[in-house]
């Protein structure tokens, strides 16, 4: 209650009680006197206003009234954080395989209901929707899932493993996590999941399409949990492969589908229009992340940039042409234009000559458009955001650098014309990194299970950085914020760390410290393999053996951790 109900109702009750001394008093009076004299009207008066002052000062004092309807009072509350009265019938199992249930126990069974209020589905949505994608995974997965038994087994499955996840902090512990029974029981929902879906897609049906890029983007998040990367690659692989077969059949009772040619690529709109819109959005961007890890090409997805940019940028607005920026660039980073490094520049056609410098002015303009976004007084983002944003403009600025560097670049040397580049880059993950207090991990050791994320973010940047860059500082700084990066996705900083370390080792050999590394130590192209199970990284890096560019040694090699 506050002061003025307290003191309203003192008062009221102090002014009642004069009242009823009164009344008693003049009672007392007027039976000595003998005589049955009315009560004084100012006793009545009393009386009324003594009680009016203090239900007034209750009616203050009192909490909000409740709800007349019980559904209400219980949203209302539930809202508030309190459990909700309704939550037992609410939670109940609906059709049941009680063979399942007893084989595996119904509590680890039951645990995760990806339809129901459960908080660790919450959770898992929260965690792998990100910034951007909250549409696809709290909306259309979950409802797709109500109708389809291969979405809901991959659901189940996946929540299931990211709360072991987060039970283990992230920690990858190999074959001791294979012998828990609970992992059991998700593996094979896991397994019973691809089975139905292969069976599912053997009969042709254009409803099929959207199921199998889903079903694709839900086993790759499942195999990334699991640190089996290339398992994630080939699974966006046969989603469009199986996407762009269902959409090569005669029928077309589909109209959601409308948008695929047959045997061509998908149009890629920047502005999504429906839940096709969206869930291509979703696909694209964790197949671009497979192409920044070992995926050589993207799948073919027809985008287009547009040329105008909006009169004034909403935070909405920025996350989604980022996406769209994300995407479109890599599209040509990963196409056939990769093949013209190493060519003479009078060998190369002008049409892939002038579609490369088109793209480098488009999104360059767009980048500096969005940067002013930023630079804006009194924009306040959350932490998430901050580094959510961050790391999409920079994986941008890494893919433009690559773009630059496809045509006629021949030599590693030729990076340094972006060395400024590389240090705003490493300069602004280190700000990022200091404010959201950051410190160094090991890989696999114990990690905050919170922090990890499937969007594409700052460890790529950073270790491209780290391997291109030849100023000897620079591309320290860049490894010493790989080992507080964190999991992204199939990119794990600590161990990314460990690998820039060793290709520095190797490019620095037999040169004095601080001084440029001369062009005949550098590697060109590397790919790498992780290996958690034998905790090591294995590599091949590129090196020239002549000015042809069409002899190369190979140097393959390995990193324990």
């Amino acid at each position: 209650m506050s002061v003025l109900s307290r003191l309203l109702v003192l008062v009221g009750l102090v002014s009642l009680f004069h009242a009823a001394y009164s009344a008693h008093e003049f009672s007392a009076l007027s039976t000595e006197r003998r005589k049955n004299a009315p009560l004084p009207l100012d006793i009545k008066l009393e009386t009324v206003f003594s009680v009016l002052l203090a239900c007034v000062g209750f009616v203050l004092g009192a909490d909000p009234l409740k709800p007349i309807l019980w559904s209400t009072w219980a949203g209302q509350i539930e809202g508030e954080g309190a459990p909700s009265p309704f939550r037992a019938l609410e939670e109940r199992p609906g059709f049941v395989d009680i063979r399942f249930g007893q084989q595996f126990g119904h509590r680890k069974w039951i645990r995760v209901d990806p339809f129901g209020p459960s908080p660790q589905t919450s959770l898992t949505s929260k965690t792998f929707s990100g910034g951007s994608e909250s549409g696809f995974w709290q909306s259309l997965v979950l409802r797709v899932g109500q109708e389809e038994a291969v979405v809901r087994n991959a659901i189940i499955a996946l929540g299931s493993l990211h709360e072991d996840y987060q039970i283990r902090s992230g920690k990858y512990e190999g074959g001791e996590q294979l012998k828990d029974d609970s992992y059991y029981s998700v593996t094979l929902l896991y397994s019973n999941a691809l089975r139905k879906l292969n069976e599912q897609l053997n009969k042709p049906n254009k409803a099929n399409a959207k199921l199998a890029i889903i079903c694709s983007i839900l086993f790759a998040c499942f195999e990334v949990l699991r640190r089996n990367n290339m398992a994630a690659v080939i699974h966006y692989q046969q989603g469009m492969r199986q996407l762009m077969r269902q959409m090569s059949l005669p029928e077309a009772d589909d109209t959601a589908i409308a948008e695929y040619d047959a045997g061509h690529a998908y149009k890629f709109r920047t502005i999504p229009q429906n839940e096709l819109d969206e869930l291509m959005r979703v696909f694209c961007r964790y197949d671009i992340q497979a192409c920044t890890f070992s995926k050589d090409a993207a799948e073919r997805i027809s985008v287009e940039v547009p040329t105008e940019f909006p009169a004034a940028f909403t935070l909405a607005q920025v996350r989604n042409h980022l996406d769209s920026l994300l995407i479109c660039v890599y599209q040509l980073v990963k196409s056939d234009i990769k093949i013209f490094r190493y060519w003479n520049k009078v060998d190369i056609p002008l049409s892939w000559q002038h579609r490369k410098q088109e793209a480098v002015t488009k999104f360059q303009a767009w980048l500096k458009a969005i940067e002013g976004f930023f630079e804006q007084t009194g924009l306040a983002l959350t932490q998430h955001d901050s580094k959510s944003l961050l790391g999409l403009r920079l994986q941008i600025r890494v893919a433009l650098i690559m773009l630059q560097m496809s045509i006629d670049c021949k030599t590693e040397t030729m990076y340094d014309q972006f060395t400024s580049d590389f240090e705003d880059i490493v300069s602004r993950v280190e700000l990022l990194f200091q404010s959201l207090a950051l410190v160094d991990a090991k890989p696999l050791d114990v990690e905050n299970a919170n922090e990890f994320t499937m969007e594409l973010g700052l460890v790529h940047p950073l270790f491209f950085v780290a391997i291109k860059c030849r100023d000897w500082n620079l591309r320290r700084r860049a490894v010493a914020q790989l080992r507080k990066a964190g999991k992204e996705g199939v990119w794990e900083g600590p161990v990314m760390a460990l690998l820039a370390t060793k290709i520095m080792k190797l490019e620095e050999q037999g040169v004095t410290r601080g001084t440029l590394i001369p062009e005949r130590n550098r590697f060109h192209e590397i790919t790498k393999s992780v290996d958690y199970d034998g905790r090591q990284i294995c590599f091949e890096a590129h090196k020239p053996l002549d000015d042809t560019y069409q002899n190369w040694h190979i140097h393959r090699d390995m990193v324990s951790f």
